[in-house]
């Protein structure tokens, strides 16, 4: 959960679960109770073992685990980026998204949003004349990945972009039997562009494709291809947009596995 755990940090090594909402000195009492119980040994003892005592022994470490689970799903729930709901309209008033998400998409919205629970993307589709336009939204990749497979530094050596504050895009405009793929970003009012590629429909065939490093492409050719996704709607707002949905999506995603976690802990 790499855009939620930007809001957050770890209240204790000896509990990797018990995060808490950074700044909120509230969030911090569920576990204070369990963890001194733990560090003044009042759970564990090393008594002669047995099969009552193991069981005991079991059942006081789920509950422990069932303690700071519920603490952690309540300090995410109050964190408060995904405690409202609305519904998305079409032209003829028929609901056709449903987003738990405090959040409202802006003004002349033109994309169709596929949420699926439990998987890591966002989908948005819509029609523009003869191009079928696809946005697939992810959450961020942590850790070495990350750094290996996209960062990329400007002339100083510096970071182009803040990986916590963007997220990966995969945008398809399709038209007969080609379409354009554009590995994009979304960050803060920006949409930038980082590979091309054309791809053919009907082709199976495994092969390697020349696609040449857009960075390196003419300048007026790139501004050109992002003026193309600007007047198909992938524009500033649409990028804020996207965001806010991917932080909410990411924190309830993270709410439901705990819950789930819970679910299995107490069978």
């Amino acid at each position: 959960m790499a855009l939620y755990s930007v809001l957050r940090r770890t209240s204790s090594s000896l509990i990797p679960l018990a995060y808490r909402t950074i700044g909120s000195a509230r969030t911090l009492r569920g576990a204070t109770s369990t963890l001194r119980s733990i560090e003044n040994g009042n759970f564990f003892h090393h008594h002669p073992r047995s099969i009552s005592t193991a069981t005991g022994e079991k059942r006081g470490s789920d509950e422990i685990l069932t303690r700071i689970i519920d603490s952690e799903i309540k300090c995410a729930l109050e964190s408060g980026v995904h405690d409202c709901s609305f519904d998305l309209m079409d032209e003829e008033g028929a609901v056709w998204a449903k987003l738990d998400w405090s959040i409202e998409p802006p003004d002349g919205f033109p994309f169709k949003i596929q949420n699926n629970a439990g998987e890591r993307t966002i989908v948005l589709t819509r029609e523009y004349g003869d191009d079928m336009i696809k946005v697939e939204a992810d959450m961020p990749r942590s850790g070495a990945e990350e750094d290996s497979d996209d960062e990329s530094t400007d002339g100083d050596g510096n970071h182009e972009r803040d990986t916590e504050s963007s997220i990966p895009l995969i945008v398809s405009v399709s038209r007969k039997e080609f379409s354009l793929q554009f590995g994009a970003r979304a960050s803060p009012d920006n949409i930038s562009i980082h590979s091309l590629s054309i791809k053919e429909h009907e082709s199976s065939e495994a092969r390697l494709v020349y696609e040449p490093e857009f960075l390196e492409l003419d300048d007026d050719l790139q501004k050109a291809f992002h003026e193309y996704l600007e007047i198909r709607g992938l524009n500033p707002s649409t990028a804020n947009f996207l965001l806010k949905c991917m932080i909410s999506k990411d924190s309830s995603e993270y709410v439901q596995w705990l819950k789930n976690l819970k679910k299995y802990v107490e069978t």
